[in-house]
This record gives C-alpha cells, structure tokens and sequence, in this order.
C-alpha cells in the first residue's frame, strides 16, 4: 500500500509547471498557463510583425514635404489633427513634430472630428469641415487620389529608400508627406539567431510597411523571407499557411493589426508595456520587458519544464517498481517503503524546482 501511494507521481508536473511560469514571470515573461510555454517548446516557425516588435516602434519625423499650394506647417497641422486619435507610433511621432513646431491645436486634436481607423492603410477624420486622410500609397489610391504625386515633391535623385513615408491629403489630392524613420531593436537579431540555433526552421517577417523598408529592416535582423504591404486578413492567412507547412508556429506582434494571427498561430506572443490591449488581451504570452531575447528563452524554458516532467514521471516510476519487486521478494521493510516513498517525492520537488535556476541565454 505505501509503495502504490501516487503522491510523486501526482506532484511530478505540478511542481514543474508552476515553477516555470515563476522563473517566466521573474524573466520577464508572461505566460497564460503552462499549456503555452509546452507549446512554444515545440515551435517549428515564428512569424514577426516589424514596427514596435523587430522595430522600437517609436518613429520620428525627419522631414516634412509640402506639396504645391501648401507649406510644411499646415501639413503638419492636418496630420497632427487627424492622428490625435490614433495610438499608431507614427501618430505619436506627428504630435511629437506638431508640438516641437508649437502648433498646438495639431498636438492637442482639436479640429478633428469622427475619426476612424482603416486597418492597414491608415486614419482618416473630419478636419474643418473636409475630411483629411493621413496614411499610406494604397489608401490615396483607394480614394482616387493617387499617390506617385509625391515622387515630384522628391529633391532630383532622391528616392525613398528606407523610410517610411507617411502621405497627408484629402481626395482632391495630397497636401505632402512626412517622412519617418525607426530604429531596428539591437537585440532582435540575435534573438532571430538564437531561435535558429535553437532548431527553429522559419522566421518571416509580416508588414504593412513598404517593401524597402521591409526589407532593410529584414535585412538587418537575419529575416529572409519578409512579406510586406500586408493587411490584418494578409497576415492570418500567412499564418494559416504557416500553421500548414509547418505545424506549431509563433506569431510576435505588438498592434491592433496583428490581433486576428497572433489569436490564429499555436501561440502568440505580444510586446507587452508597448503592445496594444487588443494584442495584449489576444495573445498567450506577453514580453513584459519588451526584449526579444526572451523568446527563445521562452522556448528553451518550454522545453525544459517538458523535460524535467518527464524525468519526474520516469523517475517516480522506476523507483516505485523496484521497491516493489524488493517487497515481494521480500528485501524491502515496511520504513524501508516509507522512505522510498517520501524520498521520491521529495526527488520529484527538488528536481522541479532546479527550474527556478536561471540559465544560460541561448546563442
């Protein structure tokens, strides 16, 4: 009866689980239940998102282009009265650069009225009586205002590049652009790195943004497939086919747009403190320190807590069998069980709780 006590088995994974969502919160991650960091110790493919998650997501404006008939100013002006109510990083870099040029009725929001969000092109409001449209090619091209304007407003020679520019107008026409640049995060390429050394098949980077600027940024992180000019509904059905091909898929993203593939992927992973509540509330796991560092160090802490689990169950197994086959052969003493039992289980908390020692970051 002592040996068939079940209390190291029972304890085996408990033990395990919960002191591995402690070493995750202690490092930073947070984790929605045991089942998802089981689940990141198994994924074969992550999909990032680029601005505010490869990106530092905080932009800011480099120059500003009038188009003819309007100067910087009242482009500025439009485009801080339209964003006023967008949590986008580029609307906090417009109010950023109406304030810094004192206009502060642009910084404040106050000529704007009912505005509305288009998910993955841009953000449109009621500016003065006329509705001013601030966002990307594809929107200006969907109002019928096309946007290959802003290609005169360019010094001869100078393109693009990789910036990301923002265009303002309304559909007349364009009133100019600002162009914005980001700041790649310094440790997301060691991370894309890490999770391949890790074993981790595919990384791809899934954007809105324009494919140049998509591409600089995947270029600097180690990404070679990048998909760009993506809406939310492009995004979930890249994830979808990852999913296919690859099985178990996780989905980083910190944005309203990426809410629908980070719910669809195995388990998504949210930039906590700077991700939206849209992302936060949808994903299964939330990088409070907002380092992306801490995703394979998620993975290497799923696949260790699966581990030590099984040596727990193995080992509680094992020694109960053999006390067994000792007490009908009649070697094994009543306290001789006794402490075989509470020694197992005492093995099984002891090994669960080595969790709790931090390791070595993943190269």
């Amino acid at each position: 009866m002592v040996i068939a006590c079940p209390c190291a088995i029972v304890l085996a994974a408990p033990v395990v689980t919960v002191t591995a969502l402690t070493r995750a919160t202690r490092d930073g991650i947070l984790v929605k239940g045991a089942s998802h960091l089981e689940t990141l110790g198994k994924v074969h493919a992550v999909a990032f998102d680029k601005t505010g998650t490869l990106t530092r997501g905080k932009l800011r404006v480099t120059r500003v282009v009038a188009a003819e008939g309007f100067d910087e100013a009242e482009v500025v002006r439009m485009a801080g009265a339209v964003e006023a109510g967008s949590a986008h990083p580029a609307a906090e870099a417009v109010r950023h650069e109406a304030r810094r040029r004192g206009i502060a009725q642009a910084a404040r929001g106050t000529l704007a009225r009912t505005f509305t969000v288009l998910e993955g092109r841009g953000v449109s409001a009621e500016v003065e009586g006329r509705r001013v449209y601030v966002g990307n090619s594809r929107l200006f091209e969907e109002i019928g205002s096309p946007s290959g304007a802003t290609g005169t407003m360019m010094p001869p020679g100078e393109d693009e590049g990789s910036r990301t520019i923002t265009l303002v107008g309304t559909e007349q026409g364009i009133a100019g652009f600002l162009e914005m640049e980001d700041e790649v995060r310094p440790e997301a390429r060691e991370a894309v790195h890490s999770l391949a050394s890790l074993g981790v098949r595919h990384a791809v980077m899934l954007t809105g943004d324009r494919d140049d600027v998509a591409r600089a940024a995947g270029e600097s992180v180690g990404i070679e497939e990048v998909l760009s000019g993506l809406l939310p509904d492009d995004k979930l059905r890249k994830v979808e086919a990852l999913v296919a091909s690859y099985g178990t898929v996780a989905m980083v993203g910190d944005g309203v747009n990426d809410a629908p593939a980070l719910a669809l992927a195995s388990v998504g992973i949210a930039m906590g403190a700077a991700g939206s509540p849209a992302a936060i509330e949808t994903a299964d796991v939330a990088l409070m320190a907002e380092d992306l560092r801490k995703v394979p160090e998620a993975v290497v802490l799923g696949r260790r807590m699966v581990s030590v689990i099984r040596q727990n169950v193995v080992a509680s197994l094992a020694i109960k069998a053999g006390f067994l086959v000792a007490a009908v052969s009649g070697y094994a003493t009543l306290w001789m069980a006794v402490a075989a039992d509470m020694g197992t289980t005492l093995l099984v908390i002891g090994n669960g709780m080595r969790l709790l020692k931090k390791t070595e970051r993943p190269v």
